[in-house]
């Protein structure tokens, strides 16, 4: 999974590495909106390591050049819109979580919030 942090890093991790609540991002079918979430990392290695550890671990064929990542992130962002990759973004810590069932344009959804285990959720429920 691609993780994108607070500050907008992305790392690869496995759900139970993830310490904190976070949302998985609609991408699926939607090329536009993973280019949009990715496509001006061109420069941030640590994005692109990323991206090649996501494509390798999908059993995809990391293109050779990393100087012009252009190939990566197309392949990248192809695997994203399938299904593949899966993305997240982990819930800022100061941010309060609340669900209206009369406000159906909202992006999340009460199913779409994870806890990487119960520790997690406890800490998140004793805060609140």
């Amino acid at each position: 999974m691609l993780l994108i942090d607070q500050h907008r890093r992305v790392r690869s991790v496995t759900d139970r590495e993830i310490r904190a609540p976070f949302v998985r991002e609609r991408l699926w079918d939607d090329p536009a909106r993973a280019r949009a979430l990715f496509g001006d990392r061109t420069t941030d290695a640590g994005c692109l390591q990323a991206l090649a550890e996501e494509v390798t671990r999908c059993g995809g064929t990391v293109p050779s050049s990393l100087t012009c990542p252009d190939a990566l992130i197309d392949v990248a962002l192809r695997a994203m819109a399938y299904g593949t990759i899966v993305v997240a973004s982990l819930l800022p810590d100061a941010m309060a979580v609340a669900f209206d069932e009369d406000r159906p344009f909202e992006w999340y959804e009460p199913s779409m919030v994870r806890f990487a285990g119960p520790v997690i959720v406890e800490s998140v429920a004793s805060a609140c």
